[in-house]
């Protein structure tokens, strides 16, 4: 099993601009009951808009990193490298792309930690299910370690998808740093905005030097008499235009189109 470790790296410097993608990539160790539920088109479209793709483009151009990471999530290998909008923007701008995540030994151990804690909870609803509706010190003293047990797995959960998860996602960052042959690099790192403070206490604790980018998308009609009801209309007057806000600096970012 792979060791988690972060140091900071020898001889090297490292910056990283952290870019707050649109929305969370789907991540879990235990696939979550009610997740075949349908939802809303618009907030189960996970991938990234066309106006953050080309926000994107502009910034390597600009920026001209040595490699970009992104977190894999729930996508397979396969997925991130073939189906990916990132992955297609690293390949056009020649500039290798990284999936940074937790390690799948270490998936597996917290799934087989949490499988079993899950089960025991179960077996503990199923016997206060078929007790009698009176109370008893029996009834009370299983519901309380029923609620510990909840607490347990909440408290696992969270602390695999935050704490653990992103301590693997900054290793990931710095081994992919250290590979490159070249004293000075330069890292664009594509983000959950759940997790961009996080990694970025992380790498600044091993002296990287972090920056964060949060687009911020505007709608602009460039036709005054678009029509709403006629969508095709309305289309071609529109614009999504990209406002990155660099929180580092205080003065207003210009937009990026």
């Amino acid at each position: 099993m792979k060791t988690l470790e972060i140091t900071p790296l020898e001889g090297k410097t490292l910056k990283v601009i952290i870019v707050e993608k649109e929305y969370s990539e789907p991540f879990w160790i235990i696939e979550p009951i009610n997740n075949h539920t349908p939802k809303n088109i618009l907030s189960s479209r996970f991938k990234p808009s066309v106006a953050f793709c080309n926000f994107l483009e502009k910034l390597i151009d600009e920026v001209k990193p040595d490699f970009i990471t992104e977190e894999q999530g729930n996508r397979s290998a396969k997925e991130f490298s073939e189906k990916n909008a990132i992955a297609q923007i690293s390949q056009k701008s020649n500039i290798p792309l990284f999936a940074v995540d937790m390690d799948e030994n270490a998936k597996g151990y917290v799934f087989s930690l949490l499988e079993e804690k899950k089960e025991l909870r179960d077996r503990i609803l199923k016997a206060l299910e078929e007790m009698p509706n009176k109370d008893s010190m029996e009834k009370e003293y299983l519901i309380a370690y029923g609620q510990c047990l909840q607490q347990e797995i909440e408290e696992i959960e969270r602390e695999a998808k935050f704490s653990v998860r992103e301590n693997w996602i900054v290793m990931g960052i710095l081994e992919n740093a250290r590979k490159m042959e070249k004293e000075e690099i330069v890292c664009i790192h594509v983000s959950s905005p759940e997790h961009v403070n996080g990694v970025k206490k992380l790498l600044e604790s091993v002296d990287a030097e972090v920056e964060t980018i949060k687009p911020s998308k505007k709608l602009v009609f460039t036709q005054e008499k678009a029509s709403p009801a006629e969508i095709e209309d309305l289309l071609k007057s529109m614009q999504i235009k990209i406002k990155p806000v660099i929180k580092k600096t205080s003065e207003e970012a210009p937009y990026i189109l």
